[in-house]
């Protein structure tokens, strides 16, 4: 998990840890109340992998951990033990997210996060950088949306970018042709695996060039479909916009969304900033699921 993914969970749960309420009685009993919506921060900070301990230790103490009722009387002792283990998360939670504040810059609204593909040679991290800068000067910088393009951090320990993009406007545009993209990379996986399957035929009967002529007919045909799906939704992003392009931009909208749709077929992720409003992240794709990354290496390297 990136570092911002684990600053956004404890942003969204640490003001929760303490927010219970409690009573103390002259007979060793405290009245405690609001303490499940506490506990359940908890267990989500917890699922990070820091708060091992302090879970443990929360599970024990049965009367409040397995209470079906948000307001109960137990034991002051008890309740001691409990808001020690909360202030030991809370302290601990805030120390985190103090250093991840420290190292890791916060991220701008207007702003996206891509993921490279799981690449290991060089040339095809520069191929992707390359298609990257196409992409955002055809689409951003080429007028066609009110933007900029500016690479805000490159987020350590991962393979994640921050592109800040200037505008709500550029973002939700670059979540449409996103979407399209995904839409033409099914396309793109369907031809790579089809004509895996050709090579093979081609191998088996390398004598049979009437048989050759056949396989290359197959494969242009997928060729052409590919570019059809390509246009069709470009022009798509083109309507669904209300933009007026050149014919020299459709070119270079319609090359984005096929360099796009490769780039998402090796395995790159594209999300808005964690920042976003829920209003810009719908403008976005779910993760692809047809996408397994040791298929795609073995589709390279057969």
């Amino acid at each position: 998990m990136r570092l911002s993914e684990v600053r956004e969970v404890i942003a969204k749960n640490s003001l929760d840890i303490m927010a219970f309420e409690f009573t103390n009685f002259t007979n060793n009993n405290t009245a405690v109340m609001g303490f499940m919506k506490p506990i359940q921060a908890v267990r989500n900070i917890a699922k990070l992998g820091f708060l091992e301990e302090e879970l443990n230790e929360l599970i024990d103490i049965t009367s409040l951990y397995n209470s079906s009722l948000d307001k109960t009387t137990i034991d002051s002792h008890i309740f001691t033990s409990f808001h020690k283990v909360m202030s030991s998360v809370s302290i601990k939670v805030k120390g985190i997210s103090d250093a991840i504040d420290h190292v890791l810059p916060k991220e701008e609204e207007n702003s996206l996060n891509v993921k490279l593909p799981d690449y290991s040679d060089l040339k095809d991290i520069s191929e992707f950088f390359r298609d990257i800068d196409f992409i955002f000067r055809s689409t951003i910088t080429s007028d066609l949306v009110e933007g900029k393009v500016e690479v805000v951090k490159f987020e350590s320990g991962s393979m994640w970018v921050g592109i800040a993009l200037g505008s709500q406007a550029a973002v939700t545009f670059i979540g449409n042709i996103s979407k399209k993209a995904l839409v033409i990379q099914e396309q793109y996986y369907k031809n790579q695996m089809v004509k895996k399957e050709i090579e093979k035929l081609d191998l088996l009967n390398n004598q049979n060039s009437g048989n050759v002529d056949t396989l290359k007919i197959i494969s242009d045909a997928m060729e052409k479909q590919l570019e059809l799906i390509i246009t069709q939704n470009t022009k798509m992003v083109i309507e669904e916009e209300g933009i007026e392009v050149s014919n020299e931009k459709l070119r270079a909208l319609e090359r984005s969304l096929g360099l796009m749709a490769k780039l998402y077929n090796d395995g790159m992720k594209i999300t808005p900033s964690l920042n976003a409003g829920a209003s810009v992240k719908e403008e976005f794709p779910s993760e692809p699921s047809l996408i397994d990354t040791k298929e795609i290496k073995l589709l390279k390297n057969e």
